[in-house]
């Protein structure tokens, strides 16, 4: 890997080393992982900083990164955190920018943001997407 550092966003202060946790996405394997979680993507990690509180779903697809708020909007005046990796401790999953550890990992920086600060990082579902994502995961339980 080329890049020394990768992104980790997340709504939590975090000290010292990021532990790895069981994810609970279901839509794909390398979501569901006991690891920690990174992008390559700076602005994706802005993005997965605004989720955790309200169900919300990343779409790498959109031209600009968003995060898709399914029924509520980020919760608003708090602060959000894209934590800098050491990129030896991660390996490529099957997603284009995401990458995983399965060890504890040391954080070198924070950066801290508002939930203001990042509003172009996100947006509210269509009504389709709205109901297509109700759909699927009343289906799936």
């Amino acid at each position: 890997m080329t890049q020394k550092v990768l992104f980790h966003g997340s709504r939590n202060e975090i000290k010292g080393f990021m532990e790895p946790r069981k994810a609970t996405d279901r839509s794909h394997e390398d979501n569901s992982q006991n690891a920690v979680y990174a992008t390559d993507r700076f602005e994706c990690a802005k993005g997965m900083s605004l989720t955790g509180e309200q169900w919300a779903y990343a779409d790498y697809t959109e031209k600009n990164f968003k995060v898709i708020f399914v029924k509520e909007p980020p919760t608003p005046k708090r602060a959000r955190f894209v934590y800098e990796l050491p990129a030896e401790y991660f390996e490529k999953t099957a997603f284009s920018h995401q990458f995983i550890s399965k060890q504890k990992v040391p954080i070198l920086k924070t950066h801290i943001f508002s939930t203001e600060q990042l509003d172009k990082y996100w947006r509210m579902a269509t009504e389709k997407e709205r109901e297509d994502m109700i759909k699927k995961h009343t289906n799936d339980n």
